[in-house]
């Protein structure tokens, strides 16, 4: 049985990491809300001590996987909570930081919105993202 590791991110806004965890593929209906947090599962269907407040159940996850969180610390900031299996096989460093993008990437569109700006996308040869801010009008 693997344990759950926490890794510290700086995210914040709960509604551009939902958007985040939709870009990389997962369904609304596949990610929940809780508040307060509630306790994930392992891949045996055991409930565990850690808890979180945003959740993907390890059935959307893969076959033999724990529940991913993400829980909301005292400072605002989510903290990722993945399994030792899980991090080894296919939600590692590779996927936070592509996690982290993305979550940047809806940031900067909504504070553009707010600002009456639109969002151009590109995507380089070599995997850079491009954003170019125009205002609108």
């Amino acid at each position: 049985m693997s344990h759950f590791c926490g890794i510290q991110l700086l995210i914040k806004d709960s509604a551009c990491l939902l958007e985040a965890l939709i870009e990389m593929g997962w369904k609304l209906e596949q990610i929940e809300i809780h508040e307060p947090a509630t306790n994930l599962y392992g891949f045996e269907g055991d409930k565990r001590k850690d808890v979180a407040n945003i959740i993907i159940r390890r059935r959307f996850v893969g076959s033999a996987s724990n529940d991913i969180g993400f829980f909301k610390e005292s400072d605002g900031n989510y903290t990722a909570i993945i399994s030792e299996y899980d991090r080894s096989n296919r939600y590692g460093d590779t996927w936070l930081n592509k996690l982290k993008q993305q979550y940047g990437i809806k940031v900067v569109e909504r504070q553009a919105k707010l600002k009456g700006m639109s969002v151009k996308k590109s995507t380089k040869e070599d995997g850079t993202i491009q954003l170019i801010l125009q205002k609108a009008g």
